[in-house]
């Protein structure tokens, strides 16, 4: 869960972020933003908290391949 979005703007976030972590966002996330849709929701119902919990395995499962 992310609590701290405190940022207004995209340059205002990278400046909360330490220079590794600038480098990482610049090199190998931003260039792919656009291929992700975002959406923030307050609360879910059982169905859709396992259909997140299964792709949260999912990307945890590639990760260690």
């Amino acid at each position: 869960m992310v609590t701290r979005l405190e940022w207004a703007t995209p340059a205002a976030y990278l400046q909360r972020l330490s220079t590794r972590s600038r480098k990482h966002f610049k090199r190998d996330i931003q260039p792919y933003q656009h291929l992700v849709l975002s959406k923030v929701v307050q609360e879910v119902d059982g169905d859709q908290l396992h259909k997140f919990y299964e792709h949260y395995k999912q990307v945890k499962a590639r990760i260690w391949l």
